[in-house]
C-alpha cells in the first residue's frame, strides 16, 4: 500500500455529484463547530487500492450526529431516521445521490460498553480516537477528515490525515485481520461472520489472538447470545461476498462447520466440490446461491439429529431458527422454477442427481424462466 492508494478517493472527489454531497456534509460541521470524518468500507478499500462499488457512505462526527443529520436531510429535501440511543442517524435524501447511494448514515463519536453479550451497547460520547478503538476489526479502524480530503490535492498529503490507532495500517499493509480485544467476539457474536468476510475481502489471515478468539467462541456457543434473525443478515451479507467455494472453504478451515451446522464437516469436500460447480455455472449469482441453500436446507434435514446433539435448550432453539431462516427454500427462492427444481429432485445434489448434472438441470429451467419472462 502506498500514498497514491488514496488517488482513488481524490479523483472520486472531482466528480461534481460527491463533491457537492460532501461539501455540504463539511459546511453543515463547520456551522456547527463540528469535525467530520470518513470512515469504514469506503476508507479501508480505497487504502487497499481496491476497486468497490460504493453503495453507502459512513460519516463520524465529533459533535452532535443528530442534529447535523436533521440539518442536511432539510438541505437535501429528505427525511432523517434518529436513534438517540446509539447517537446515530440515517439520512435518506430527496434529491439524487452519487453512485449507487440512497442514503447517508451519520454517528457521533463514541465508546461502547455491551452489559450482556450479543445485546445492546451503552453509548458515551468520546473523542474520534476513543472512538476507533471500539471497532470490530483494526482494519476498520480508521478514519479521514472530510476538511483534508475537500482540500488536498496529492495521495501522499491525504494520507498524513487518516487517523490511525496505531495498529490498522500496519494490518492493512500485512493483510491482516485482528480485533481490539479478547472480549471482542463476547460483545458483538456477528463479528464472528464479518471475520471470515474481511479475511476474504482482503485476501488474508486472522492473526493469532483473534483466530484463538473466534474458535473459542463458537467453542461457547453463539446463540441465544445474538439474535437468529440478526445473525442471518449478517450471513447473507457474507455468503454473497466471495465465491460459493472460497466461502465453504473459509466456513471448515475457520471452524464454524463444527459450531454452527450449515452442513456437517464429513461432508465438507463435497460441499467445496459442489459449490465450486456452481460457481462455474453462467447462471445468475442470485440463483446459485439459492440453489446452494436449497442444498444447505436438505443436507441440515437429512442430519439435523446429529447437527443438535450437543445444544439445548434456547441455544439449540435459537440456532435451528439461524439455519432455517438462511437455508429455508421457500425464504429464500423467489422464483417458482427454483421451487420446481428442489421439488422435482427431492434429494437435491450428492445425494440425487450429481452437481455437474443437477446445476445443468437447473441452468435449464432458468432458460425455461428466463423465456416465460420475455413472453
Amino acid at each position: 500500500m502506498t500514498t497514491s492508494s488514496l488517488q482513488a478517493l481524490l479523483t472520486l472527489v472531482q466528480n461534481p455529484q460527491w463533491r457537492r454531497m460532501l461539501s455540504d456534509i463539511q459546511q453543515a460541521a463547520e456551522d456547527s463547530a463540528s469535525a467530520v470524518y470518513l470512515v469504514g468500507g469506503v476508507l479501508r478499500d480505497a487504502l487497499l487500492g481496491l476497486e468497490t462499488t460504493i453503495s453507502d457512505v459512513d460519516i463520524t462526527v465529533e459533535g452532535d450526529a443528530i442534529a447535523l443529520a436533521t440539518v442536511l436531510a432539510e438541505r437535501w429535501k429528505g427525511k432523517v431516521r434518529s436513534y438517540p440511543d446509539f447517537r446515530t442517524a440515517r439520512v435518506i435524501p430527496g434529491i439524487p445521490l452519487p453512485g449507487d447511494m440512497k442514503e447517508v448514515d451519520f454517528a457521533s463519536t463514541r465508546t461502547e460498553r455491551y452489559p450482556v453479550p450479543g445485546g445492546k451497547p451503552e453509548v458515551t460520547p468520546a473523542t474520534i480516537k476513543e472512538d476507533l478503538y471500539r471497532r470490530d476489526f483494526t482494519i476498520n479502524g480508521l478514519a479521514l477528515s472530510l476538511k483534508a480530503l475537500l482540500t488536498e490535492t496529492s495521495g501522499s498529503a491525504l494520507m498524513q490525515h487518516v487517523q490511525d490507532t496505531g495498529q490498522g495500517m500496519d494490518d492493512l499493509n500485512n493483510r491482516c485481520v485482528r480485533i481490539y480485544h479478547e472480549n471482542s467476539f463476547h460483545d458483538d457474536p456477528t463479528r464472528l461472520l464479518r471475520a471470515l468476510r474481511y479475511r476474504t475481502l482482503i485476501d488474508g489471515t486472522l492473526s493469532d489472538d483473534t483466530r484463538v478468539a473466534l474458535k473459542a467462541r463458537l467453542a461457547e456457543g453463539v446463540f441465544p447470545a445474538v439474535n437468529a434473525q440478526r445473525f442471518a443478515q449478517e450471513f447473507q451479507k457474507t455468503i454473497r461476498a466471495m465465491p460459493l467455494s472460497v466461502f465453504c472453504q473459509a466456513w471448515i478451515d475457520l471452524g464454524f462447520v463444527d459450531y454452527l451446522p450449515l452442513f456437517s464437516r464429513d461432508l465438507g469436500a463435497q460441499v467445496v466440490r459442489f459449490a465450486d460447480v456452481l460457481d462455474k455455472n453462467i447462471l445468475p449469482a442470485r440463483w446459485k446461491e439459492q440453489a446452494f441453500l436449497c442444498a444447505c436446507y436438505h443436507w441440515y434435514a437429512q442430519q439435523e439429529s446429529a447437527l443438535f446433539a450437543s445444544m439445548t435448550g434456547t441455544a439449540k432453539k435459537q440456532c435451528r431458527r439461524w439455519i432455517q431462516d438462511v437455508t429455508n427454500p421457500i425464504e429464500h427462492c423467489t422464483t417458482a422454477s427454483i421451487l420446481a427444481v428442489v421439488a422435482a429432485e427431492g434429494s437435491l445434489p450428492l445425494q440425487g442427481l450429481p452437481p455437474g448434472e443437477y446445476t445443468d438441470e437447473l441452468e435449464k429451467r432458468y432458460q425455461v424462466y428466463e423465456q416465460q419472462e420475455r413472453a
